[in-house]
């Protein structure tokens, strides 16, 4: 059977290359959304884009939480032993 430590440490690492990815994403997302600003969109395309930026940003704090728990755990476990 899996070792919960092994398990328990590929999961936090997992999230945390999700958080980067995310946060990578998220700056890549606003550079393109600068460069759409600078052309003149209209109205509707920049609301479009702000609803995007918040699910990312919810992406990555929901990541970073994820993340931290797992660790939390982690650590819990490797006192209590």
């Amino acid at each position: 059977m899996i070792d919960l430590k092994i398990l328990s440490t590929f999961l936090a690492c997992m999230d945390f290359i999700g958080l980067g990815v995310d946060l990578y994403v998220n700056k890549a997302f606003w550079q393109s959304e600068e460069l759409c600003l600078d052309e003149g969109d209209v109205d509707e395309e920049i609301d479009h884009c702000l609803k995007m930026a918040n699910i990312i940003r919810k992406r990555s704090i929901g990541s970073v939480f994820v993340a931290c728990l797992i660790l939390l755990i982690l650590l819990l476990k490797t006192f209590q032993a």
